[in-house]
């Protein structure tokens, strides 16, 4: 979202179609444009013919109601599931108190996974849309939004194909026995993201401040999370050096010995997409 402003022109002019097809939207009374996500519809419609779907936003109650609108104006999806910050019994955390369910049995979408104080563990994490330069800015981002490159994610290859994806092979695991209340989603996505970067040692290079312990590090938990076994020291098991600088000494001594030197990012893709990210050497 973005509040209106210089780049409305040329917003207009990407997405601003008419028909079933529109994907950029002005919310004239609050003064700002909105731009819905490639792959959302079938998202929507693929996963809720597999489970009960609700939003839950720590906007306001008003802004919750025009999203939803845009999103499921029928009502079809979401009917009345919709929480709020008004609704929620903390203004600073989400947590599955407001809902009706047991923890085993959900799964949470959300791009800060920070908020699930509480849940973590439910969260499946989204990569961030970056469409508009306001988006960027608010996340304190450096680079080029999406309207600002001219581009979109690719429906088929974006983020939410690939979370659309994991619902439906979290939600065939769980119900794959005749007695699906005994298992629990929390330890099918946990086996399932230590298959993401399992076989892979990671040396990390530049990444962490000087004078911190680099395993309490968010990346390295992260790293670890999704299955790598993380180190400092480079030698020949390790399979990725993973650095903010590729002329760093362990970067070059990696790249002589034909080991992947990737930045940090590439942790994080592999993340969303629930695969090991691509390589560019």
């Amino acid at each position: 979202e973005t509040a209106l402003g210089k780049d409305n022109a040329a917003a207009v002019k990407a997405a601003a179609g008419e028909g079933a097809g529109r994907s950029l939207f002005l919310l004239q009374h609050i003064q700002m444009w909105t731009k819905l996500r490639p792959y959302y519809r079938t998202l929507l419609v693929e996963a809720s013919k597999l489970f009960d779907m609700h939003v839950y936003t720590m906007g306001e109650r008003g802004y919750a109601m025009e999203m939803v609108k845009l999103l499921d104006p029928d009502g079809s999806f979401f009917g009345d599931h919709v929480v709020s910050k008004n609704d929620s019994t903390s203004r600073s955390v989400k947590d599955l108190d407001v809902l009706i369910g047991s923890e085993k049995s959900v799964l949470i979408l959300d791009d800060s996974p920070h908020v699930w104080h509480k849940h973590r563990a439910n969260v499946l994490e989204i990569e961030r849309y970056h469409f508009f330069p306001s988006s960027l800015k608010h996340f304190r981002m450096k680079g080029r939004c999406l309207l600002e490159r001219e581009g979109d994610e690719d429906p088929a290859l974006g983020p939410l194909a690939s979370v659309l994806e994991v619902l439906k092979e979290v939600h065939r695991e769980y119900f794959a026995t005749e007695n699906p209340q005994e298992h629990d989603v929390r330890e099918i996505l946990k086996r399932r993201k230590a298959a993401v970067l399992s076989g892979c040692k990671i040396c990390f290079s530049r990444c962490f401040p000087k004078g911190t312990e680099p395993g309490d590090h968010p990346l390295w938990k992260l790293a670890e999370e999704l299955g790598a076994v993380c180190s400092v020291d480079l030698d020949g098991t390790v399979t990725h050096v993973v650095t903010t600088s590729e002329g760093t000494e362990k970067a070059l001594k990696a790249a002589e010995m034909g080991i992947h030197v990737v930045k940090p990012g590439w942790i994080h893709a592999s993340l969303y997409h629930f695969k090991k990210a691509p390589t560019v050497d």
